[in-house]
């Protein structure tokens, strides 16, 4: 199974995904780890980067995703579950990454994480000072509200939405996730 996280900066992806490794069996692809080691940065370097520019234009962000997409497709090949680290944002990647699902026969999970807007900024506070492989801050929070393609009724109806800032039951929801694709 492919299962692709999708949420704002904050959201809780990572720190979930992380948690679901175990139970799923899966392996996980990090968006934050793989633009810096295609970069030739260390995970925690700080790139400099704007808003938009430097590792995080669109050409250079696109490129990541293909890399993503690409070894997750060479993984779930070789019958291995995938869980994708990102923030997929953009439709056009969510309908990259179910495309890429389908090209390997593999199920398909939408799995979005969602917190308040105060909570996002605060947890993005909290990072700040700290060496984390994310870069984001609330600059960048207030740039994905603005630019974020909302999910379509199609997505809406196969996502499985997880609200972090609630108790969450990891063995249910590994247990949903595995329904969710089929398994």
């Amino acid at each position: 199974m492919l299962v692709t996280m999708t949420g704002y900066s904050g959201s809780g992806k990572s720190w979930l995904s992380k948690r679901l490794v175990p139970g799923l069996s899966a392996i996980r692809l990090r968006s934050d780890l793989e633009r810096k080691r295609l970069a030739g940065l260390d995970p925690v370097a700080d790139s400099q980067s704007g808003i938009a520019s430097g590792l995080y234009d669109r050409a250079t962000t696109n490129a990541v995703y293909d890399h993503l997409l690409e070894m997750a497709g060479e993984l779930l090949r070789a019958g291995l579950n995938v869980i994708l680290d990102a923030s997929f944002l953009s439709a056009s990647h969510r309908r990259l990454a179910m495309q890429a699902a389908k090209n390997s026969g593999a199920g398909y999970v939408l799995l979005r994480t969602s917190a308040a807007e105060a909570e996002l900024r605060e947890r993005l506070s909290d990072r700040m000072g700290r060496s984390t492989v994310s870069e984001a801050d609330a600059a960048v929070l207030c740039h994905q509200f603005e630019s974020a393609d909302p999910l379509t009724e199609r997505e809406m109806h196969a996502a499985i939405t997880v609200d972090t800032e609630a108790q969450i039951d990891l063995p249910e929801l590994t247990a949903r996730i595995q329904r969710a694709a089929g398994e």
